[in-house]
Order: structure tokens, then sequence, then C-alpha cells
């Protein structure tokens, strides 16, 4: 009887480890996650043009030459003003062909007259220093937000100082103008 209820206790060993091994594997599945990220990124902000708004322009002054260099990071002109109040405006337009959103951060602005200064005597007799070239810009601000795929247009004026013709002008005067802008990726915060 022992030899019996060996064998009856091997073969219901045996069929407790198949039950085991078939519910396992009922009951438990293989799990696989695969993924793949890629970040695709285009960052492209720069200028697309640069020219002369006549309906902002003033007086007899002209525009001498234009021109968007660096692929676009740099944009310069040449102007002529010949009498106190000449205006000249550019259109400056910057597009983000892009597929990110970019926000401009930083926007510094350079003025630089070379050469001889127009004086000008106040009241108290001090020598006053007039810039007979004057430059300012509007239509774009700090942390203005270019939308992917979206332009926008800022001027700068380039005006021949109306003070200047109280004073004696030098005779050789140039002046430098210098806008950079930073745009960065917007993060919406």
């Amino acid at each position: 009887m022992n030899q019996r209820i060996q064998k009856i206790l091997i073969i219901s060993l045996f069929a407790i480890v198949f039950i085991m091994f078939v519910g396992y594997s009922a009951f438990s599945s293989k799990m696989e996650i695969k993924g793949i990220a890629r970040a695709n990124t285009s960052w492209n902000v720069a200028i697309e043009s640069i020219a002369v708004n006549e309906a902002m322009t003033k007086g007899r002054g002209s525009n001498i030459s234009t021109v968007i260099e660096n692929g676009g990071l740099i944009a310069s002109f040449q102007s002529s003003l010949l009498y106190p109040g000449d205006i000249i405006t550019y259109d400056v337009t910057v597009a983000n062909k892009g597929i990110i959103d970019a926000k401009l951060d930083d926007i510094v602005f350079e003025q630089r007259n070379i050469g001889d200064e127009a004086k000008e005597e106040n009241l108290s007799g001090e020598q006053l220093v007039i810039n007979p070239i004057i430059y300012h810009y509007s239509g774009i601000s700090k942390d203005e937000v270019l939308l992917a795929d979206h332009k926008t247009t800022f001027q700068v004026t380039v005006q021949y100082n109306p003070d200047v013709d109280k004073t004696p002008l030098p005779e050789q005067m140039k002046s430098t103008s210098t806008i950079i802008l930073s745009y960065i990726q917007n993060t919406n915060e």
C-alpha cells in the first residue's frame, strides 16, 4: 500500500505542477513596450525683407541701399538725408519659418556718430552735443511672441534732427545704428 500511496502522491504532485504550469501560462502575458521618440525641430527665425516705407518717409532724403546678409541675420541700410527734418522709414520683416514659436528675448539698440560733433551752447554757455542723425524703432517689443510660420513687421526710422538747423554742421558726419534682435524658444511661461 505504501507503493500505491507513493504512486498516487507522485501523480498528484505532477498533476498539481501541471495545473500550476497551465495556470501560469494562461494568466501571465508577456508585456513588451516599444517606443521611438524623435525631437523634430526646425528653428528658422530671420529677417526676410527691408524696404523703404514711402508713406512714412518725408523730405528730400533718399535710400541708397538695403542689404540682407548672413542668412537673414543681419539687415543694413544706407540713406542720404539732406535737410533738417528729413525722415526715411524702413519696414523690416522678420519671419519665423520654423516649427517652434519664438519669443523676442532682447532688443539692443546702439547709435554711434562718427566724426565731428555738432555743438550748441545752452543759456548758461555750456556746450551741448547735438546728434544730427536720430534713429528709433517702433512696432516691436520685448517678450513679443512670433508664432511658427508667421511674420512680423516693424519700422526703423532715420531722421535728420530738426534742431540742427540752429547749429553749424560738422564737415564730416557719419552715423551708424545697430539693432540686435535676440529670439529664443517660447516656453509659454
